[in-house]
């Protein structure tokens, strides 16, 4: 928390509020940081090689959201490029959808059979029934 005061108030008068999001941003990653190591140390997280593979795997739908975007952005500008009003809230809303579907359609290309085989493999509890009331009430 600190280290995010101390940020904000380095970063907020050279960047205004974009200072203030990155001085979020680094706390917020010293704080992930933080908490992988001291879980590491108490061995309460490995890094075996399903993890590795797996942060290796979204770190390139990342890489592949980064680039589709930057290559999308353009086009997408140019098509609200005549609006008057909402131009850049429209852009950022196609974006925002074409990043998600870009990111989304990645992920379960590369963890999709992984995925489908732990959900078979993991069974669903059984619906609890309700208890049967053996005392019948009587509105007599």
């Amino acid at each position: 928390m600190a280290v995010n005061v101390v940020c904000k108030i380095l970063l907020m008068g050279p960047l205004a509020q974009v200072g203030l999001a990155l001085a979020t941003s680094i706390g917020a990653w010293l704080n992930l940081a933080l908490i992988t190591w001291l879980a590491v140390r108490q061995r309460h997280l490995a890094f075996d090689a399903g993890l590795r593979s797996a942060m290796v795997k979204l770190a390139g739908a990342g890489s592949a959201l980064a680039l589709a975007l930057w290559l999308a952005q353009r086009p997408v500008a140019n098509v609200f490029a005549g609006w008057a009003t909402w131009r850049d809230e429209s852009a950022l809303a196609v974006l925002a959808v074409i990043g998600g579907a870009v990111y989304f359609g990645i992920v379960v290309a590369l963890f999709g059979r992984q995925w489908l085989t732990i959900l078979r493999a993991r069974r669903r509890p059984a619906a609890p029934v309700a208890a049967a009331d053996s005392r019948r009430i009587s509105l007599d």
